[in-house]
């Protein structure tokens, strides 16, 4: 354990960042999972919201949202596209 209170508070605070981190890449993952076995359109927006969430707030980097986003679309118009 640290030895000097800021180092402290900053242990602290690093705690709670990864906690809330983990919280938000778990949802993302889940709504992933959901978004490929269902295909809905729906699902799809609600992954696109949830990653540029976190991009904004820097939990994940803007290229892993692109590519996230970019993975669910292609996720929908596959279902689309054999469905016609």
């Amino acid at each position: 354990m640290a030895n000097i209170k800021a180092n402290e508070k900053s242990y602290r605070q690093n705690q709670k960042a990864n906690l809330l981190t983990k919280g938000f890449k778990t949802s993302l993952k889940n709504q992933l999972k959901k978004t490929k076995a269902s295909k809905d359109k729906k699902d799809v927006e609600q992954v696109y919201s949830l990653a540029d969430k976190l991009a904004k707030n820097n939990r994940i980097s803007k290229n892993k949202a692109r590519r996230l986003k970019s993975r669910a679309a292609r996720w929908s118009n596959s279902a689309t596209a054999a469905s016609r």
